[in-house]
């Protein structure tokens, strides 16, 4: 057989180059995959994330150990709602408690904790904050029918971290009167001719009706809890001031010098409070005894106010105390003395 030399080469197919299979990408770009172990599923989670996204922003991760929502709602929570406002504009703080209040700015809100008075009003509020442990607060009534066009003004400061106690500052005289103090005539002060003067022990006032009221058993209070203090004893009622539920009525037009006591069984937690009030309405805010526990015995309140009242209202007692549980009233007392 003759051989033919050399012998014929079968045809081969033609290459298949990574163009042919629409790769775009480099031997290079493909050696970034190498020694990698990572999965589809693994890779699919990168799946959605913003092309923005750049490696400064997630290293803002790094250290994170948990899920960042629920952190963040814990550190939002309304609690801690006071320290995030911004203090450029008022802030709605309805609901919340004037403790929490503690970054500088100013605020409103209604139904309120902590507050100068027991009031589901509205109040305006300035905070002042030196540290954290050093803050001041102002707080003003809305202006209502029972506040009148120029409601009384409440400070208080924290030292140390503690609150002091709200303090009534004193609205000044007439413009024509600033700077200056005035006292009563014996017969101003009988007939209520001037209420921007001044009284002394020499500006007698007869009295012409008188009552008192008491409790003479305990009542408990729950926590932060406004309460009307139940006087279920009756000892002197006469000359139009006469008994009524938990209270004193009173049958004529006129100034009545309103005076009570309260005694708190001991208790080393919270603060107490006690407010005049008048038909069951809003407590009377200057007719009120504010204080924190006494060491080792029972808390005693008491205060003094001149009222005007109306034949027909009815003057009651309302207390709180935020001792934490039920706290007992071991003791109250009302009176009222018609002055004119």
């Amino acid at each position: 057989m003759r051989q033919v030399w050399p012998p014929a080469v079968p045809d081969l197919p033609t290459p298949v180059t990574l163009v042919d299979l629409g790769v775009t990408a480099t031997a290079a770009e493909l050696n970034i995959l190498d020694g990698a172990t990572v999965t589809t599923a693994e890779l699919n989670v990168l799946d959605g994330i913003p092309p923005g996204l750049t490696a400064v922003e997630l290293g803002y991760m790094d250290g994170v150990t948990s899920a960042v929502q629920p952190q963040l709602n814990t550190k939002f929570a309304a609690s801690n709602w006071g320290a995030l406002i911004d203090a450029s504009t008022y802030n709605n703080v309805s609901a919340l408690s004037f403790n929490d209040l503690t970054t500088t700015g100013l605020f409103y809100g209604n139904n309120m904790t902590d507050g100068p008075i027991v009031s589901t009003a509205y109040w305006y509020i300035k905070v002042i904050r030196l540290s954290a442990t050093s803050i001041y607060q102002e707080a003003r009534m809305h202006t209502s029918a029972t506040t009148g066009a120029n409601p009384q003004l409440y400070t208080r400061t924290m030292v140390s971290g503690a609150w002091n106690d709200w303090v009534l500052t004193v609205t000044p005289a007439s413009s024509s009167r600033q700077g200056t103090v005035e006292l009563l005539t014996n017969a101003e002060a009988q007939a209520g001719a001037d209420t921007e003067r001044a009284m002394t022990a020499r500006a007698h006032i007869a009295v012409h009706a008188f009552g008192s009221r008491q409790r003479t058993a305990s009542q408990n209070l729950t926590n932060n809890t406004n309460t009307t203090i139940a006087l279920n004893t009756a000892t002197v009622a006469a000359d139009g001031i006469a008994n009524a539920t938990n209270g004193l009525s009173v049958a004529v037009d006129g100034l009545y010098l309103v005076s009570f006591g309260v005694e708190f069984a001991y208790n080393a937690n919270g603060r107490r409070l006690v407010y005049a009030q008048v038909n069951g309405a809003t407590p009377v805010p200057t007719a009120r005894a504010v204080g924190n526990p006494d060491a080792g015995g029972s808390t005693f309140l008491t205060a003094s106010k001149p009222l005007v009242l109306a034949a027909g209202d009815v003057v009651t007692l309302l207390a709180q105390q935020t001792s934490g549980g039920t706290l007992a009233v071991a003791s109250a007392d009302l009176t009222l003395a018609r002055l004119r």
